[in-house]
């Protein structure tokens, strides 16, 4: 089902799923980890294809087990958080989403190392919401959290945190907070120097906005 939706034949991979699933709860039970696995990977596939009315129930129902089952700090348990905020961004559900990811963050940031590339996507997660509420300053503060974590991440020159930093890079040409742009764009260089092909979208965005400014 997975090599089914990296293809984008989502219409296969969610009958695929469906199928497993209502096995797995037959077979498993609701709670084996198996089955919140497919669960979850059905609610993933319901993401992808712009349906997150039906994501939403079954991230809640993985996140209810999950944290019955392993804990509210366990690795899953976080995951299955990250999933629910996305599941209420998507609905346009802006206060709910920034209440479970601040949960995913604050467990994360008690036992994640620095620059831990789960716990920079809870950072940009976060700067999202705040962007979708139209909450400019603290979508700057936390991108630039983000900012701070990257020096020496692995993570460094992933697509999501380049983009991250260019929507920083473009809020500071519009003023309005205190940020060296010159130190920004060297950091947005080196990270495009040191990425591979899948940086192709950002590196146009970059070159679009610095003419704006050159």
């Amino acid at each position: 089902a997975l090599t089914l939706m990296d293809l984008e034949r989502f219409d296969e991979a969610g009958s695929l799923l469906r199928e497993t699933l209502m096995l797995g709860r037959d077979t498993w039970g609701v709670s084996n980890p198996i089955t919140l696995g497919v669960q979850q990977s059905l609610g993933g596939l319901y993401m992808e294809i712009d349906e997150p009315a039906e994501a939403l129930p079954l991230y809640e129902s993985t996140l209810q087990w999950r944290e019955r089952l392993l804990g509210p700090e366990h690795p899953d348990t976080l995951a299955s958080l990250d999933n629910v905020a996305r599941g209420h961004l998507a609905l346009d559900q802006p206060a709910r989403a920034l209440e479970t990811a601040q949960r995913a963050y604050e467990a994360q940031r008690a036992t994640l190392a620095t620059g831990d590339a789960d716990l920079l996507s809870s950072i940009r997660l976060i700067a999202d919401i705040h962007r979708q509420a139209g909450e400019r300053a603290d979508e700057v503060a936390w991108r630039q959290r983000l900012l701070e974590q990257l020096d020496g991440s692995e993570a460094f020159a992933e697509a999501d945190n380049v983009e991250s930093n260019i929507r920083l890079l473009q809020l500071a040409i519009a003023g309005g907070f205190r940020q060296d742009i010159a130190t920004l764009r060297s950091v947005i260089d080196n990270q495009l120097a040191r990425g591979g092909d899948d940086l192709e979208r950002a590196a146009v965005q970059y070159r679009a906005l610095i003419e704006t400014v050159d």
